[in-house]
């Protein structure tokens, strides 16, 4: 790759085979290209082990089913979170989801709001697991 600055604002980055990248406002849509990417494939990744978990719930007591929880779902939600926190609010919403229908799983309770289980489950949402990892990255800075 071969990096071109063009000016103080804004560069660009040939990388050889005919494309060209001008990093700046386009940098925004490649971030948001790149997450998009990856937090798809991860609902999707997440829903289909939920399929699976629910399936086979009933031979699981509440402590396995949190350490089921916490390898399955949060170690996919929580990889590369810091990167992907500025994506559109349609895919977080589509990521609360997943973790909504995970928490009904781990609480077997399948009226409650997403708040109530939250709260019953002693757990923050993801929005919020994000700014503190945020919040702690920028006071080691």
């Amino acid at each position: 790759m071969v990096y071109k600055i063009a000016s103080t604002s804004d560069f660009q980055m040939n990388t050889g085979n005919g494309l060209q990248w001008e990093i700046g406002r386009t940098n925004i849509l490649h971030h948001k290209m790149q997450a998009i990417f990856y937090v798809i494939p991860t609902c999707m990744k997440v829903s289909r082990q939920l399929n699976a978990l629910i399936r086979i719930k009933n031979n699981f007591d509440r402590k396995e089913r949190f350490l089921m929880y916490k390898c399955l779902v949060l170690s996919d939600f929580n990889y590369r979170h810091l990167v992907w926190h500025s994506i559109s609010v349609k895919l977080i919403r589509k990521m609360e989801r997943a973790h909504e229908r995970a928490l009904r799983f781990l609480l077997k309770d399948s009226f409650a709001s997403y708040e109530q289980l939250l709260i019953k489950s002693r757990m923050s949402s993801l929005h919020i697991c994000r700014v503190r990892a945020i919040a702690i990255e920028a006071y080691k800075g």
